[in-house]
């Protein structure tokens, strides 16, 4: 029987193989551990990538990036903090713009001149003459006069087309009384305090005729406008069975309720002259009563709004000539101060869009920035208020029909300017100092991030050369191993 003199059914620990054959193995395994290395060094360009490998640079090159990586960590915050300052200072822009465009229309306001609006009567009159001496006037006879515009009239209550009459405090029984042009007043009876807003108004224009009158609700107002422009007027007075007006009853009725304006009533009594009349119609704000040259009754709207003028009892404006409204004037001033309410307006929905990541600058929030990675470098940008109040800004005063307002409105406009020029400036340094810090920020954590590189990096065409030539030993180990176990097995197949 043949025996063996090597046992290679097993390549144990406890085996011992060739020496040739034992060197070219472990040859191999250090190719491969080598190859294992270089190839980590190829995918992440480091040659150093655990603590085995260098313990000193591994460590040195972990708290360069941990530090870049704080770094980067608040230069997110301060980039933020950079944006929301470049946003500020073009709300700052725009807000200063439309404190110029408010200038401007007080500037236009205090230079323009009012065309009065005036409606004369077809007869002449003397001063000391007695109205209810003259045929057609009596005692308690009384007219309605109303500036603003003729042709449509805007109730001041909120208002929807679906709500209830009942929702706007309207009862069963209430009226609306209207008189559109030369027509006589209309009154409509709330039949049901549940009806609809559309569906009451709907019935009042078709009684009057939607030629005369029609209406709108349109952002919660409710206007009544008239197609052929005819003048309108509107009363809250409550009427009888027989049509005559009931003065007992002096409860709020429908057009007060709803807002409209009612103008004002002149009543006229007995033994009043014209001079007393005129003095009685002078005395309300922006009207003139005056005798022209031709001794004829002249009404004037001194702020040239729309005159509408007509009777509640009586024919007294029917016999004077004076019935109806005017659109002769032209009240600047007021179309000016209107322009400048809406620019206030617009200058606080301005302020109040300002939020930026949370914080609205312009309302005062302040910005807390954080400049290091240990939080221990902390500065404060504080913000300041710039809504219209804050500037020193108040609606129109009297529709600026006084010069003296409008003087005020321009002294105030001038500090707003001054200060949105002064709060500009400041966020200007405050966007210059953030921008500085920033730039120092990034070169920091760019010298971290290259400091780290320059102690484990790797030069990847070295790196592949010697994988190739590793690839490359590892095929003639391959085969140097293959021969000699070959050579074994042919030796081995002699006994």
């Amino acid at each position: 029987m043949k025996t063996m003199p090597y046992n290679f059914s097993s390549y144990g620990t406890s085996t011992r193989l060739p020496s040739s054959l034992a060197t070219n193995v472990n040859y191999g395994k250090d190719l491969s551990a080598a190859y294992d290395s270089l190839s980590v060094s190829l995918a992440t360009g480091k040659t150093v990538n655990s603590s085995y490998d260098n313990s000193v640079l591994y460590f040195k090159d972990m708290r360069l990036n941990e530090r870049a990586a704080g770094l980067d960590s608040v230069l997110d915050s301060v980039g933020k903090i950079s944006t929301t300052l470049s946003a500020v200072d073009d709300s700052i822009s725009a807000l200063t713009e439309l404190v110029q465009q408010a200038k401007a229309s007080a500037t236009y306001a205090a230079e323009s001149v009012n065309k009065p609006a005036k409606m004369t009567s077809e007869y002449g009159f003397e001063d000391e003459q007695v109205l209810t001496d003259i045929s057609g006037f009596k005692d308690g006879d009384e007219i309605i006069i109303r500036t603003g515009n003729m042709k449509e009239m805007t109730a001041s209550v909120p208002v929807e087309k679906k709500m209830k009459l009942s929702e706007l405090g309207i009862e069963t029984g209430d009226s609306f009384n209207i008189k559109v042009g030369d027509g006589e007043w209309v009154t409509l009876k709330v039949a049901d305090e549940d009806m609809r807003v559309d569906a009451f108004f709907g019935q009042l224009t078709t009684l009057i005729g939607e030629d005369k009158l029609k209406y709108e609700v349109k952002d919660g107002q409710l206007k009544l406008y008239s197609p052929d422009r005819s003048p309108i007027l509107v009363n809250d007075a409550h009427y009888a069975p027989n049509g005559e007006i009931d003065e007992t009853n002096t409860e709020p009725n429908m057009a007060s309720k709803l807002g409209f304006d009612l103008g004002t009533t002149i009543t006229i009594r007995e033994g009043e002259t014209i001079e007393e009349f005129m003095d009685e119609l002078s005395a309300l704000d922006g009207i003139t009563a005056s005798l022209t040259s031709r001794d004829k009754l002249q009404i004037t709207s001194d702020y040239g709004d729309d005159l509408v003028i007509g009777d509640l009892k009586g024919d007294v404006t029917e016999f004077m000539g004076i019935e109806g409204g005017t659109e002769s004037g032209n009240n600047l001033r007021l179309k000016y101060s209107e322009q400048y309410d809406e620019l206030l307006k617009q200058i606080d929905d301005l302020v109040n869009d300002s939020t930026f990541d949370g914080l609205n600058p312009l309302k005062g929030d302040n910005i807390r920035a954080i400049f290091n990675e240990n939080g221990g470098d902390v500065r404060t940008i504080t913000g300041v208020m710039l809504d219209s109040e804050s500037l020193g800004l108040s609606p129109s005063v009297g529709d600026w029909q006084d010069p003296a307002d409008i003087a005020n409105a321009l002294s105030d406009l001038d500090a707003a300017l001054a200060k949105t020029r002064a709060a500009a400036n400041k966020f200007e340094q405050d966007a210059a100092m953030v921008t500085s810090r920033e730039n120092f920020l990034t070169g920091l954590s760019n010298t971290s991030k290259n400091g780290a590189e320059l102690l484990t990096k790797a030069d990847l065409n070295e790196v592949s050369s010697l994988l190739l030539a590793i690839e490359t030993q590892q095929e003639i180990a391959n085969q140097v191993i293959s021969l000699t176990l070959e050579s074994s097995a042919n030796i081995l197949s002699m006994f």
